[in-house]
């Protein structure tokens, strides 16, 4: 039997540490700064308005300090904010700041699913002592922000067109004994057909599915050659759980079946 692994990341996955997570709506508290601090800290508006470095900010939107960062923010006076903090010492933040594409000279960006911040704040104010909660429901907590409402997909440029190719072709050759379909691969990277067909014409020339069609046949004729796998076997590592299905593919491409191109190249 053929195993086979799914391959869904690119890059080590990293998780930074949080110092703590908070939710700030007290109007009386209303400037902070100017000031640098040495932490890495990223606010979600969820309703209100304010003011960050000079820049005007309402709900759905957010801003991010660095350590050394000058900040300076204060909310409006007739329609003051609301908003979700976070604090982190760890470099590795930095990685997770990026994907959420900021305004690198202000440090301000945009994010949608506003009730998944909402709910988080309501979790935090439901405990009246607070700091009841563990280093691991506060990254949990974290996360689920991150991944509902952080638009951090790759944006649409050349760099990221050959990035988009090179998980294709992995993930294709990693899953050819699945039936692969080019729509579940767009659906995987968040990328239309027709912009993966135009990305997989630039690098080699076929579409997407002609690549798959050439993966799965340069593997049969492998197989074939090299094992004493049955035909079935090679069948089914392909993605082909029909032998006969199998076997008229492969003859349609060779002129020969399975079983005469091992006897004839052997």
């Amino acid at each position: 039997m053929i195993l086979r692994y799914h391959y869904f990341t690119k890059e080590p996955i990293v998780i930074p540490k949080l110092y703590s997570i908070g939710f700030a709506s007290d109007t009386r508290v209303t400037r902070y700064g100017p000031t640098r601090r040495n932490q890495y800290l990223i606010h979600y508006i969820i309703s209100g308005k304010g003011v960050f470095n000079g820049v005007k900010l309402g709900a759905g939107e957010g801003f991010i300090t660095i350590p050394g960062m000058l900040e300076h923010y204060y909310p409006d006076e007739n329609d003051p904010w609301r908003y979700l903090w976070i604090i982190s010492y760890d470099p590795e933040m930095q990685s997770l700041i990026e994907m959420h594409n900021p305004e690198l000279d202000k440090g301000i960006f945009k994010f949608h699913n506003i009730p998944v911040v909402e709910a988080v704040a309501e979790k935090l104010l439901s405990k009246d002592g607070g700091f009841d909660y563990s280093n691991t429901e506060i990254t949990e907590m974290y996360l689920s922000i991150f991944n509902n409402c952080v638009q951090h997909k790759i944006t649409d440029s050349s760099t990221n067109a050959k990035m988009y190719f090179d998980y294709t072709v992995k993930y294709i050759s990693l899953n050819l004994h699945l039936p692969l379909l080019v729509s579940d691969i767009c659906k995987r990277l968040g990328v239309s057909q027709p912009y993966l067909y135009r990305v997989f014409m630039s690098e080699v020339g076929i579409s997407p599915k002609q690549y798959i069609t050439e993966c799965r046949l340069n593997e049969a004729k492998k197989q074939l050659l090299n094992t004493d796998f049955s035909i079935s076997e090679i069948s089914a590592s392909i993605g082909f759980s029909d032998v006969l299905a199998f076997s008229k593919f492969f003859s349609s491409k060779m002129k020969l079946s399975p079983t005469e191109f091992r006897r004839w190249k052997k």
